[in-house]
């Protein structure tokens, strides 16, 4: 081979070399350029993948909004058939699921005081917020506008019926009333909180009768109890001291069980029935007597 054609062959070789490795380096840019391309597919079914369950929390909620819409519109109509009924003549309270409703709140909180309740307690309440002073008065008023944690929905409608006698009392005697702002939606349910609440109950109770005694909705079921059982005793023909001792036994038994979370569920139908207990089992007051009261 001739010096020309070995510079050719060798040329030849070094223009083959160096297209091998351009071509190489554009097939190195290309799958790069590619596994850049995978990386952002991957990184998009990613986020495809993450988007079923998105979409079904979306449909949920979208459901859920659907249903509390749907309430709210039967809500509302119930309470303009109360309105339409009270407007006829014929008015009585609310429901208790109505009164309690959302959207009924600012009502809950400036509601009128019932002139005439059939309800015990609201009657028994009309009568002691007269012989109170201003200032106990509006000390009761301020715990009233207070939510309990272990007050259930029937107590809670009470307690703001309550509330709207003790503010039309103070109103009529000219005092400043304190501010009627509902409380923050978020409530401490935990355990050491309703514990607080239950022993506070309790003391309460212990102390007997007061104004703060009767101006408290949860304690309502168990006044209301002690004051049937008082007239069932009498009605059967037993003697005042005997009612009397009864009367007491049974005022500590409450006390005892009230500290333990048990409480007397309020009843609203007439009648002498013993009452339901939270978590309450039978009670016995000890001895018998010549007629004891059936507790539960």
């Amino acid at each position: 081979m001739t010096d020309e054609g070995t510079r050719l062959a060798v040329a030849a070789i070094l223009e083959t070399v160096m297209a091998m490795q351009s071509e190489m380096a554009a097939m190195n840019a290309r799958q790069v350029e590619i596994l850049d391309r995978l990386n952002q597919i991957d990184a998009g079914l990613a986020a495809t993948t993450d988007l079923v369950p998105m979409l079904e929390i979306i449909l949920a909620r979208l459901i859920e909004d659907r249903e509390r819409q749907a309430e709210g519109f039967e809500r509302t109509a119930e309470l303009a058939a109360f309105a339409h009924a009270a407007a006829s003549g014929q008015g009585e309270p609310l429901p208790d699921e109505l009164a309690d409703h959302a959207l009924l709140k600012r009502f809950a909180y400036l509601q009128t005081a019932e002139r005439e309740p059939i309800d015990p307690a609201l009657a028994r309440w009309r009568q002691e917020v007269k012989r109170a002073s201003t200032e106990e008065l509006t000390k009761v008023l301020k715990a009233q506008y207070m939510p309990s944690p272990t007050e259930p929905v029937d107590v809670r409608v009470l307690r703001f019926r309550l509330a709207a006698i003790t503010r039309d009392e103070l109103k009529v005697r000219g005092a400043v009333l304190p501010p009627a702002r509902p409380p923050a939606i978020v409530r401490d349910h935990s355990v050491m909180s309703k514990q607080a609440r239950i022993a506070e109950l309790a003391a309460l109770w212990r102390v007997g009768d007061s104004l703060a005694l009767h101006g408290d909705a949860e304690l309502a079921g168990a006044i209301d109890y002690m004051g049937r059982t008082r007239a069932r005793l009498l009605a059967e023909g037993n003697s005042p001291d005997l009612v009397d001792d009864l009367m007491a036994q049974l005022h500590e038994k409450i006390g005892d069980e009230m500290a333990g979370g048990q409480v007397v569920k309020r009843q609203t139908a007439p009648g002498y029935d013993a009452p339901d207990r939270e978590n309450g089992k039978d009670s016995e007051l000890g001895a018998a007597r010549e007629t004891d009261p059936n507790i539960r």
